[in-house]
């Protein structure tokens, strides 16, 4: 599995707010991987792609030995690590499998995890992450881009949904790849999960817009002033070259005449709709 998105679509933490941060590594981290590569400090800032994939493997996958755990878990668990610490995620995964909580990953950790239903864990997981991100100082500020990243738009699981959640539990499923988040819209988060609720997968719910039919699907070209238009420009030289003599005169009036009919049977066909319909609208 490919952990790069972990390390460049990080959101805001806590951490962040005193620590310069560039492709998910804080100044701090930064620091203490140029002292242990016996280099000298530099700003974060500018880091390159590779040397962050290489901090993030070091610093955090390993450390939730993320290449042991089932996949989906180990995005989750990586995700969790790489926003607020190895020791949180590990801690929160202990108790979520009900093992000692100890923050070390070990033989015992494992043996639970190999046991349990890989998308329960990574549901009930993100659910204490939530109540961990809703208890810090910065709630109030960050809440909405937390909620988004680990929730998505919606609560609980839909295939459609950006959330570290979803996204997880459709690795567990489909046990493959899945393709890289898009950009987060600006907008206002959905509130997190209620600590005491159920994971709930509820059917992905498919909008369906006109954008992309054909015309006729979306209007009947009798009903297209457009259409109308055009007919009504080119009948004098048809009309012409069948030895009819029409007027531009005669055209306009035309116009007016076929622009009246059709702005009456739109009416019509208005109230017909509404007197027929036995739904309302979205349903």
């Amino acid at each position: 599995m490919n952990f790069g998105v972990a390390a460049t679509s990080l959101g805001q933490l806590d951490r962040s707010i005193v620590s310069p941060t560039d492709r998910g590594i804080t100044q701090r981290t930064f620091d203490a991987w140029n002292r242990k590569q016996g280099k000298p400090k530099r700003p974060v800032r500018g880091i390159s792609k590779h040397v962050a994939e290489k901090i993030i493997e070091f610093q955090y996958l390993d450390a939730v030995r993320a290449a042991d755990l089932p996949a989906g878990l180990d995005y989750a668990m990586a995700d969790y690590a790489v926003n607020s610490g190895p020791g949180r995620a590990t801690k929160d995964l202990q108790r979520t499998l009900g093992v000692p909580v100890d923050g070390v990953i070990g033989v015992q950790t494992l043996a639970a995890v190999a046991k349990a239903d890989t998308v329960v864990v990574i549901q009930r997981l993100c659910q204490r992450r939530m109540r961990f991100l809703r208890g810090l100082k910065h709630w109030t500020t960050f809440k909405g881009g937390w909620t988004r990243r680990v929730v998505g738009d919606q609560p609980g699981v839909q295939i459609r949904d950006i959330g570290v959640i979803d996204r997880a539990v459709r690795l567990a499923r489909d046990a493959g790849t899945i393709p890289a988040p898009v950009a987060v819209t600006p907008g206002k988060a959905l509130e997190p999960l209620p600590s005491n609720s159920q994971p709930t997968d509820p059917e992905p719910t498919v909008q369906i817009s006109a954008k992309g039919k054909p015309m006729n699907d979306v209007k009947s070209f009798l009903a297209s002033k457009t259409i109308w238009g055009a007919v009504i420009a080119v009948a004098p030289t048809v009309l012409g070259m069948l030895g009819l003599n029409v007027t531009g005169a005669d055209a306009a009036e035309a116009a007016q005449h076929v622009n009246a009919i059709i702005t009456a049977a739109g009416g019509l066909l208005v109230v017909y709709g509404r007197v027929k319909a036995t739904k309302a609208i979205g349903k």
